[in-house]
């Protein structure tokens, strides 16, 4: 519905846009993102971790907008707005709202900060690794500086804890 309206409204056609998504294969539309293929002037931090859980247990975790305080740091309630926006809120502080900006089934999901006009985003890719699953989570941003050759990549490793 709002997005054939939005389609319609900037003369785009919905049925040929949706036609030439059809033509995609399925690993194409299927593909996880690249944690780190942000636009030029963009900058982020990337956490890779391997779980000993299953890839479906370890989404139905992070793509449950309810459950997010239970892995995001930081967050101490999730409020779900509803139509994919939540509330989080910190345990001091203000909340930020959040909204899925894109999202690939037991995949990937993209959540976008939609409070403030920051563009701030946060991936969440899980993949199957035999009977467990890794986990990539990025949190990018735009930057106010430019760097030669892009934009510096951040990592980090830890321990994980899924229930």
């Amino acid at each position: 519905g709002r997005v054939r309206r939005l389609l319609e409204r900037s003369g785009v056609d919905p049925d040929l846009v949706r036609a030439e998504l059809g033509e995609l294969s399925l690993e194409e539309r299927d593909r996880p993102s690249d944690p780190g293929s942000e636009p030029e002037g963009w900058d982020g931090l990337t956490c890779e971790r391997e779980v000993p859980v299953s890839a479906e247990r370890l989404w139905a975790l992070v793509s449950d907008p309810e459950r997010r305080a239970e892995w995001e740091p930081g967050v101490a309630e999730a409020r779900v707005v509803g139509g994919g926006v939540v509330d989080l809120v910190p345990a001091n502080g203000p909340a930020r709202r959040e909204m899925v900006a894109h999202r690939v089934e037991g995949r990937e999901i993209t959540w976008a900060r939609v409070d403030e006009d920051t563009g701030q985003r946060l991936l969440v890719v899980v993949e199957p690794v035999g009977e467990r699953a890794r986990l990539r989570v990025r949190r990018s941003w735009p930057s106010a500086l430019r760097h030669p050759g892009g934009s510096p990549t951040a990592s980090c490793t830890g321990s994980s804890a899924v229930r």
